[in-house]
């Protein structure tokens, strides 16, 4: 008797137990459908780059760096915004083969070079007590070894070619106002975008301002960067751009002691 009693409150149970084939709600159907769909999931990430360029301008024209024989690296914007890269020797670690010597001298592959580029033009307007700054500089190329096909006589360890920002049809605005360590203060601002609405002409104008004290005695500076570019769109594959750039070094207090100008 005990036995049927037991038996007859496991039939129960298992007759009052709700159905869990399928999630409440939810209509076989869709169950069926959701199985047999394939669903994609796409993950996109700037980091799968590797701060990889597609085209770099150090050589006779544009071209892909690899199809370039000579060992050359890119170091792009992405990277100096990264690292919170404000001037050359902030990148130097990036570079293989390159080293620091003082100011905006470099030892390259074990021979001291002063001499860089801007924009494929000899002539450097750091060169002396101050190093290169990279307000305006969209990427910096770095070709290994020597380079005279490309750039003539410079120096056997390799060449150093600083890329300006241009105009973008892209309109944006930034302001970075910066303190530090030696007393540094500065502020910068620059603005790029459209002139018209078709996009046909763009400008892009900065100003950057810094001054420090380093740890050195008597190299109290300032530094002083105001840049300016047209670019006009001549066709679907062309643009010509007109660009002006002024940096002026002087200690602070006094008056600019050399002034370089690009146009």
């Amino acid at each position: 008797m005990k036995f049927v009693t037991m038996a007859a409150g496991w039939v129960a149970a298992l007759v009052c137990m709700p159905a869990m084939a399928q999630p409440p709600g939810l209509p076989s159907d869709r169950v069926e459908e959701d199985a047999g769909q394939d669903r994609e999931v796409v993950v996109t990430g700037r980091a799968q780059r590797l701060y990889r360029v597609d085209t770099t301008t150090l050589g006779k024209a544009a071209e892909d760096p690899l199809n370039i024989p000579q060992a050359l690296q890119v170091i792009n914007s992405d990277l100096f915004t990264d690292q919170g890269a404000r001037d050359a020797t902030d990148i130097y670690r990036n570079i293989s083969g390159v080293t620091a010597f003082s100011y905006a001298g470099v030892t390259f592959r074990g021979f001291r070079q002063d001499q860089s580029f801007y924009d494929g033009q000899r002539g450097n307007p750091f060169i002396g007590f101050s190093v290169p700054q990279l307000f305006n500089i969209s990427r910096v190329e770095v070709l290994k070894g020597p380079a005279g096909l490309f750039f003539g006589p410079g120096s056997p360890g390799g060449i150093v070619n600083y890329v300006s920002k241009t105009p973008s049809e892209v309109s944006a605005l930034r302001m970075v106002a910066t303190l530090g360590n030696y007393d540094r203060a500065g502020i910068s601002s620059e603005a790029t975008g459209k002139v018209d609405a078709e996009g046909v002409v763009t400008y892009r104008i900065g100003g950057f301002y810094e001054a420090m004290k380093p740890f050195r005695y008597n190299t109290k500076n300032s530094a002083l960067i105001g840049d300016g570019g047209l670019s006009f769109r001549t066709n679907s594959g062309g643009k010509l751009t007109v660009q002006a750039t002024v940096y002026d070094k002087f200690p602070s207090g006094q008056p600019p002691s050399r002034r370089a100008g690009r146009q």
